[in-house]
């Protein structure tokens, strides 16, 4: 079989293959930002919006998981700055906005 076979979404898996490790890096230094209340750092990361709904090996995107480890601080600044991360969900379907309700 050859790349014209394949699906659009392997073809363009294919066409982007290199872009997955750095994305990989990202996603990484997201949530160790995350979890070290870096919120420039995580602010910078997330700029594009896009990282915004990346989960960490857990499930977790970056929201929740300020909020699992009772950081306050960076819950309200990814709220303020990314309002639609309340609107997403973990690896289980778990809306952020129930992670937040106690804030």
């Amino acid at each position: 079989m050859d790349n014209t076979e394949l699906p659009s979404f392997f073809q363009f898996i294919m066409k982007n293959i290199n872009v997955i490790p750095f994305l990989q890096t990202k996603m990484q230094e997201l949530h160790k930002a995350v979890r070290e209340s870096q919120w420039e750092k995580a602010r910078e990361l997330m700029q594009d919006g896009k990282l915004v709904r990346a989960a960490d090996r857990t499930g977790l995107p970056p929201l929740q998981t300020a909020v699992v480890l009772g950081l306050d601080n960076m819950v309200e600044n990814i709220v303020k700055a990314f309002p639609e991360s309340v609107k997403l969900t973990d690896n289980v379907s778990n809306l952020s906005k129930f992670f937040t309700i106690n804030l």
